[in-house]
Order: C-alpha cells, then sequence, then structure tokens
C-alpha cells in the first residue's frame, strides 16, 4: 500500500505501520471502543469527534481504528413476520460526503455496515481491512447508485435467523440476513482480497461488481437473482478451490474427479448440460445451483452439508438419485416445468424439499414421508388438491416456521401416485408426487453400484493373495 497515498487521507498520529510483505503495508493500531454509529444526514458527520475529514475529493470522512460491539443478533416482529432488525447495526450511512471506513471491528450486531441510497453516487467509497465478526449480515448496500471498493476486509459467522432457508432469493435479503457481503454496487464497484468464512451466504454482487482473488470459506456465492449474474472468475476461491462458475456453456459433461476440482459448482445457461457420480462435502452454502439451463440431466450426485443441496430455478430438468444429507434444505425448485426427478433421497436434513413459485407438468419422486413444502404468495388460495387412484383429500394452507411464511406442508405415507393441484382457474400448482418405499442409499452415496461392487470384488482379491501368502 503506498504511504503517500495514506498520508493524502489525514491518516490520525496514532496509526502505526508494520510490515506486511516485502513492498506492502499492513494497517495497524490500537481500537477505541466507541456506540454505533448513525449518519442520517450530512449534518450527523461532524457529531462523532473521532471521524475527520470534511467529505470532500481531498479530504474525506475517514472512520478507522474504533471497534464496535453489539448485544447479540436482534429481530423485529413486523407484518405477522419476524425479520432481522435492520435498525440495529454497527455504522449506518444514508447521507452525502466521501468516506472511508477502515481498520474497524465490529461484533455481535444484526447489520455490521448498512448503508442506504443517500449515500452520494458521486465518488467510488472505501471499506478496506474491517473485521466483522457474529453478525446477521456483514455489509449490505442494495443500491445501484453507490460505487464501493470492500478491500481486504474479513468477515465471519454470519447467519440466516429466523428461518432455515430462505423461501424467495428475489426478496430483500435484509429481511432473514445470513450474508457476509451483499452489495448491488454501481460501475467501478469493487471487493477484492477478502476472506470470508462460516456464513450461511458467503457473497452476492451483481454484474457491474468485480469480484477479485477473495477467499470463502464453509460457505459459497448467490445471486441476486432479479439482477442477472456477475462474473465470479477473478480467482475468486471457496474452500481453496477455483469456483466452478459456467456461463452459457452447451453441452457440458461434468463427472467425478473433474467436479471435484471446484469449491462450487453454478451453471447458468447452460443447454444439454450433463452432470454425474460426484459427491460435494465440503460447505459451500449451496452445493449445486442450476439457473435458465435448457435440458440439464443429473444422476448420481451427493450434496453434503450445505445450507441448500440442490437448487434448481427456471429450469426443465432430468434428474436421477439425487441425495441431500446433513443440510439445512435439501432441494430448492423454483419454476419448475415438464421435469422428471426420480430417486430423490434426503437424510438429516431439516428441509428436505421445498418449492417455491409454480411447478408445472413435472413428476418428482421421493420417499414416503418425506416433508414437501410449497410456499408461493401467487397461489391466492388456501387449498390444495392430493389426488390417487385411492384416495382424494386437501391440504390447507398453514404458517411454515421454518420459512416464516404461509405455505402448504405435504407428507404422504402410502406408496402411491399422487396428482397435485391447486384451486384457481389459472392453475399455479400442476404436479405429480410419486411415493416409493423407503431405501438406503448405495455404500457409496449417488455412484453407480457397478464400483461398489468392484471394490468389494478387489477387496476379496486382495484378501485372497494376503492368505496365500500367509500360507507360504
Amino acid at each position: 500500500m503506498n504511504i503517500e497515498i495514506l498520508n493524502k487521507f489525514s491518516i490520525r498520529e496514532n496509526t502505526k505501520y508494520v510490515k506486511e510483505k516485502p513492498g506492502k503495508m499492513l494497517l495497524t493500531s490500537d481500537y477505541t471502543l466507541v456506540d454505533p454509529i448513525n449518519i442520517s444526514s450530512p449534518s450527523d458527520w461532524g457529531l462523532y469527534s473521532f471521524i475527520t475529514g470534511n467529505g470532500s475529493d481531498l479530504d474525506p470522512y475517514i472512520i478507522e481504528n474504533i471497534e464496535i460491539q453489539g448485544k447479540g443478533v436482534k429481530t423485529i416482529e413486523e407484518y405477522g413476520h419476524t425479520h432481522l432488525n435492520y435498525s440495529d447495526f454497527g455504522i449506518y450511512i444514508n447521507a452525502e460526503g466521501y468516506f472511508i471506513i477502515r481498520n474497524c471491528k465490529i461484533s455481535s450486531i444484526s447489520i455490521g455496515i448498512l448503508l442506504l441510497f443517500g449515500v452520494s453516487a458521486d465518488y467510488i467509497h472505501h471499506i478496506e481491512r474491517v473485521e466483522i465478526s457474529n453478525c446477521g449480515m456483514g455489509i449490505y448496500s442494495n443500491w445501484h447508485n453507490i460505487a464501493l471498493n470492500i478491500s481486504k476486509c474479513e468477515i465471519s459467522n454470519c447467519h440466516w435467523v429466523t428461518v432455515k432457508a430462505p423461501f424467495n432469493f428475489d426478496s430483500t435479503p435484509i429481511q432473514y440476513g445470513g450474508y457476509g457481503i451483499w452489495v448491488s454496487g454501481a460501475f467501478n464497484s469493487t471487493i477484492e482480497f477478502c476472506r470470508i468464512q462460516n456464513c450461511s451466504i458467503g457473497l452476492v454482487a451483481t454484474p457491474l461488481v468485480d469480484l477479485i482473488s477473495n477467499k470463502l470459506i464453509n460457505c459459497g456465492l448467490s445471486f441476486d437473482f432479479s439482477y442477472g449474474v456477475s462474473n465470479y472468475r477473478f480467482n475468486n476461491t471457496v474452500n481453496g478451490k477455483p469456483i466452478g462458475l459456467f456461463y452459457g456453456e452447451d453441452n457440458l459433461i461434468i463427472s467425478g474427479q473433474e467436479a471435484s476440482q471446484y469449491g462450487q459448482l453454478i451453471f447458468i445457461f447452460c443447454s444439454e448440460l450433463q452432470l454425474s457420480n460426484f459427491h460435494i462435502t465440503e460447505p459451500c452454502s449451496i452445493g449445486v445451483i442450476i439457473y435458465l439451463c435448457d435440458n440439464p440431466v443429473l444422476k448420481n450426485i451427493v450434496c453434503e452439508n450445505q445450507k441448500i443441496g440442490f437448487f434448481f430455478l427456471h429450469t426443465e430438468i432430468t434428474a436421477d438419485n439425487l441425495y441431500a444429507k446433513n443440510c439445512d434444505a435439501g432441494f430448492y425448485l423454483s419454476e419448475i416445468y415438464d421435469s422428471t426427478l426420480t430417486q430423490l433421497l434426503t437424510d438429516n436434513t431439516d428441509i428436505p424439499i421445498y418449492s417455491y413459485t409454480p411447478i408445472h407438468d413435472s413428476t418428482i419422486e421421493i420417499e414416503k414421508s418425506t416433508r414437501f413444502y410449497i410456499i408461493d404468495n401467487l397461489i391466492i388460495c388456501d387449498e390444495l388438491h392430493v389426488n390417487s387412484s385411492v384416495s382424494s383429500f386437501s391440504v390447507f394452507e398453514s404458517f411454515l416456521t421454518e420459512f416464516d411464511n404461509k405455505g402448504f406442508l405435504i407428507q404422504l405415507n402410502d406408496t402411491q401416485t399422487y396428482q397435485i393441484t391447486d384451486t384457481l382457474p389459472t392453475i399455479w400448482v400442476n404436479f405429480t408426487i410419486v411415493i416409493f418405499q423407503e431405501s438406503q442409499p448405495s455404500a457409496i452415496p449417488g455412484f453407480p453400484l457397478f464400483w461398489f461392487y468392484m471394490a468389494i470384488i478387489s477387496g476379496i482379491l486382495s484378501l485372497s493373495v494376503h492368505l496365500r501368502w500367509k500360507k507360504r
């Protein structure tokens, strides 16, 4: 880091510099414990004696060397829902003025840093070397007018509140938190050299934001689906491995060893995709994301230790023998049409399968007694019809605490084929559930039994050779 540049921004006298690597300097100092900072109008900058500068190009407002300790993540009741309390923040800025936040610590509060639309669009604001831990959300800026450079920050342990998993990923993320960094960002926005770990979702950014050399550990990426997809290919890693983001690549075939080289697998606009025979074990928030892909085929795949195992959105999909294990949610299905999903298995998963928005003309095969949740604010009815060859009954809308929202819980205990429809003339829900007998996953879940049997035969042969040598 260039010392002349730092001096230009009026670094306080008590700041020290130590060598990190040849040619680089690391900013260090003792932290001053302060109360949360609320900048709601231009005059509020002057309320804090430790904030230097005047907000101009050459003398920006600087917040540095301070520590804010909250009293734990808080929630608030709103319109019958329990949300993250977004008025409980470490640093809140909603006013004009060029600012830099650096070398600070924020912990145990609902939102670490919250930026709203009043932030000046005339500057690229900087958040540098900030450590945020144990918050509902780390850094949140959901406005395209705000240009940010977020650099060398460390964020950890930001988790969803009140829900096991969000039901709508296009809705305001501030409701349930769980994100290390969520930035929409204007042109020239950058998130670089950050370390994010153990969050529900590590990082979300829109396409205008460059992501460079960020390290995610035990968490991964998602998208603000309402604004498209970012470019995540600038040396960002999940659990030390590159992110497998495939965009607009048709006729891909990925299986086994090839899949294991990636820290997370994301497929967008990929036609005729084929995925098979691999096992994801390291947490990456969402094991496999399939978004707007034509006719993907998935077979013999295990996703373990994830917030959400499989995420299918806007797609016509064929899948067989998919297994979600030790996940918060196994399968997320949204806008699934003309699809066939057979042998969907779950184990030790709080929410086996859930759907948001319509499922049409599809067949889904699950084990008996598997909980299947349908959450759809577009249904506008309080009843679903369930019909089989031997029975017919209704499932009524109820409040689903797992999602902090109303919806339907379908749990079928008989080995039958059921047709699920809503009661509206437009028919938002119309699909088939096939219930099969409970089965044990193969000894090597998600892989063809051929390899399992080959392993047994190899073991027998090895034992035979060993016994022959002993007899000699």
